[in-house]
């Protein structure tokens, strides 16, 4: 059910800084050039750590700190301590996809009451242990 509102708030965004950041990019498009910096380093067996510091915006720099673990579970020979990297991807994928449909409902006013994302992968783990040529190394297809 879709309800429509007018708030200085909607699904929690406050909506003067969003309108804000919108009318600031069409007025200079260099605004809306965002770069994003992830370093990944193996963390022994199957593990690896990546690092967020920071992003630039518009050109400026903001610096911020996040730690991502990524395992594999026990049965591809990790000690299952964190997601793997096709749940992280799966996850990225959903929460970017979440971020722009919350946000544009919320520039229209909509307020929502809920929203779930399900994203399945199936891979062949032929393709990525190199053991046939006929088998893709990743995914065919996401869904």
């Amino acid at each position: 059910m879709l309800n429509f509102v007018s708030s200085p708030h909607v699904n929690g965004l406050d909506l003067a800084a969003l309108h804000e950041t919108v009318e600031g990019i069409k007025e200079d498009p260099n605004l809306a050039k965002a770069q994003f910096n992830v370093t990944t380093r193996w963390a022994g067996q199957v593990r690896s750590e990546s690092v967020v510091d920071g992003f630039t915006l518009g050109g400026e720099r903001y610096e911020r700190q996040h730690r991502i673990l990524a395992d594999e579970p026990c049965e591809l020979l990790g000690t299952d301590s964190a997601p793997n990297p096709q749940e992280l991807l799966m996850a990225a994928f959903n929460a970017c996809i979440m971020v722009g449909y919350v946000a544009n409902a919320s520039l229209k006013g909509i307020r929502l009451d809920s929203v779930e994302i399900r994203t399945r992968g199936t891979l062949d783990l032929r393709g990525f242990l190199g053991l046939s040529d006929q088998v893709a190394g990743g995914y065919e297809a996401i869904d």
